[in-house]
């Protein structure tokens, strides 16, 4: 196991256990909603502004005050004990060097609560320049119609046992994870999205994630984030 995976990813606390808890229910249960029953958010359409809780600074804020001096790019995380969370972040550090002089703001909006967020953010190296937004209830998941998804996205090269959602499987699974520092938690189904949202608040780009591995260029991130900033060379 590597460093970055040997770093505590959730704390040793009864949120961490109650997280735990509804990832196994989620697993045991199934996918809630999988599909749109109307068309979904879309460029051109207004952002969702909800309140939410910064998780650096326990501040309740709406979402639009990240996008009233310019472009935001929005990420929608998986579940803390997604290990392509842990890609997501590593590529975000990346990433970053090609946002930042977009004078782009980053926001990343997850499951939780502010301390287990808090750990995540430290264990995984997100940059301290990236805002961190807590959306425990999933409401601002499912204000951008993003979609619960189901074993073949999560885990199609799992064995069969898993794709079959056994319990006894699920079971072991977890206890497995939750030794060895990097326990599942929150919601097993919910899928990744990004966005990227003009100063007017209209979304200048959508991306749902397929699956959780699903990444997306960054150089797309970075057309659509000139394309809203009117970026662009007049020689």
């Amino acid at each position: 196991m590597n460093a970055e995976a040997a770093r505590p990813q959730q704390p040793d606390s009864p949120q961490t256990d109650a997280a735990c808890d509804r990832w196994f229910e989620t697993y045991r249960d199934g996918p809630v909603q999988t599909r749109w029953t109307s068309v979904p958010l879309q460029a051109g359409d207004v952002a969702p502004s909800p309140k939410l809780i910064d998780a650096r600074t326990d501040q309740t804020v709406t979402l639009d005050r990240y996008w009233a001096n310019g472009p935001a790019l929005v990420i929608f995380w998986r579940h803390f004990g997604c290990g392509c969370g842990r890609e997501r972040a590593a590529r975000l550090i990346k990433e970053m060097n090609l946002y930042r002089p977009l004078k782009a703001k980053v926001i990343m909006i997850c499951q939780g609560e502010p301390e287990r967020a808090q750990t995540y953010l430290q264990a995984n190296l997100i940059p301290d320049d990236v805002v961190v937004l807590v959306d425990a209830n999933e409401e601002v998941y499912r204000a951008f119609d993003i979609t619960d998804c189901g074993p073949i996205e999560v885990l199609f090269d799992a064995p069969d046992e898993y794709l079959k959602r056994d319990l006894d499987a699920g079971q072991s699974l977890a206890k497995e994870r939750k030794a060895s520092g990097m326990p599942l938690v929150d919601n097993a189904w919910l899928l990744p999205a990004e966005f990227v949202i003009t100063e007017n608040g209209l979304i200048a780009y959508a991306y749902r994630h397929q699956f959780c591995e699903n990444w997306i260029d960054p150089r797309v991130h970075v057309a659509a984030i000139r394309t809203a900033r009117g970026d662009f060379d007049t020689n």
